[in-house]
């Protein structure tokens, strides 16, 4: 019985590869300035200080933004390649899943608070079950997902839900890694909390599913207008969105005091005007890193990077988590010192891309992904 198989490499298309990459890039810039630990802000200096303030603005959520996106753009191409051979996905992309979430859960257990794994796994299979549906019903999910979660929070609480107490750190890594995993996973709030990144897949398939990307490569000043909007827009947003509890409070009076409706459009406030600075500015990013590409710059490191964007992404915290145990750099990073680190292993990690791509097929993670997801060894020597 014929079965799905990948896309050859002739067959992808080279500008999603290089946006990915210049997510990947943003990811790691993401990871090392706070995930890793940093130093109180009394002992930062001036440049610290303003670094801080520019990635907050500029690359805060705006990468996994950016990678939610092209993963919805992704099921929607690999869906509709399964439609034109008149083969059923369904297989394929619950290993795939499946194969996700093994990954993201042993990622986030022993390497990374945070990993963004195991909520792409479940956001996967909410895309899954909506992979039929029309652009009207796509439209209506985005509008629930953005609606939903802050009414939800409110509710239980207001049911009379408290959190459970944060255990003590016990000093032990493995010890704060398994209890940061039970609070980043807790049920009551992980299923509706990743909404969001749901909503992001939905764009992403809507935007692949209508065509977006060859209508706009024909139309070079429309992506310059949309890159400057975006970018003003997601500025002024994080503006915005930095006050609006400040102002909401001059105007209801104290949170507490409030009533059920003055808090969820509080709530609303701050939730709606992250969501968009985050979207405004990756949306931003996109179309200025289209626009060069369309004028032939065509981006290899970052492309290749991008075929290798779960590898470099495990890579990450591969490297920087023996570092810091070495070092003794847990809870030591400044602005600087995180950018710093950030550059070194971008290098690495480009001239490895490079290497790697020119003697194999896939990075090693995507090679076993590939094979779980296609039930089929996947040739890994680019000669094979």
């Amino acid at each position: 019985m014929s079965t799905l198989q990948p896309a050859l490499q002739k067959e992808r298309n080279h500008f999603l590869d290089a946006w990915r990459g210049f997510a990947i890039t943003g990811v790691l810039l993401a990871y090392i300035m706070w995930n890793l630990g940093n130093l109180p802000e009394e002992k930062w200096n001036g440049v610290d200080k303003w670094i801080a303030k520019l990635t907050g603005i500029l690359v805060d959520g705006k990468f996994y933004t950016t990678l939610s996106i092209l993963f919805g753009m992704g099921f929607y191409l690999q869906l509709e390649r399964s439609r034109r051979n008149q083969l059923s996905i369904v297989p394929v992309a619950l290993r795939r899943i499946f194969l996700l979430l093994v990954i993201g859960t042993l990622h986030a257990i022993f390497l990374r608070r945070g990993d963004i794994l195991v909520p792409y796994a479940v956001c996967s299979l909410y895309l899954f079950f909506a992979r039929n549906a029309g652009n009207k019903t796509l439209i209506v999910l985005m509008i629930l997902c953005l609606l939903f979660p802050s009414f939800y929070y409110q509710f239980i609480r207001w049911a009379g839900y408290k959190n459970s107490p944060w255990e003590k750190d016990s000093g032990s890594y493995l010890h704060y890694m398994w209890v940061a995993f039970k609070n980043f996973h807790n049920p009551v709030y992980f299923f509706v909390g990743n909404l969001d990144y749901f909503m992001l897949f939905l764009f992403g398939f809507y935007a692949a599913k209508n065509n977006w990307l060859q209508k706009l490569s024909s139309r070079p000043k429309t992506l310059l207008v949309i890159f400057a909007a975006g970018a003003a827009m997601g500025v002024a947003l994080f503006f915005v969105m930095d006050n609006a509890y400040d102002w909401l409070t001059v105007w209801f009076g104290p949170y507490d005091k409030m009533n059920f409706t003055q808090k969820m459009l509080t709530n609303y406030t701050g939730s709606l005007c992250y969501l968009l600075h985050r979207a405004f500015l990756a949306i931003a990013y996109f179309s200025g890193l289209y626009f060069l590409f369309l004028r032939n710059y065509k981006m290899t490191t970052f492309a290749n990077m991008g075929r290798m964007a779960l590898s470099n992404y495990m890579m990450q915290s591969l490297i920087m988590v023996p570092v810091c145990f070495v070092f003794g750099l847990f809870d030591k990073f400044t602005p600087t010192r995180a950018l710093a680190w950030s550059a070194g292993i971008w290098i690495v990690q480009a001239i490895l891309c490079t290497w790697w791509l020119k003697r194999y097929n896939f990075g090693p993670f995507e090679w076993l992904l590939r094979s779980f997801t296609y039930w089929k060894w996947q040739p890994m020597k680019s000669k094979e």
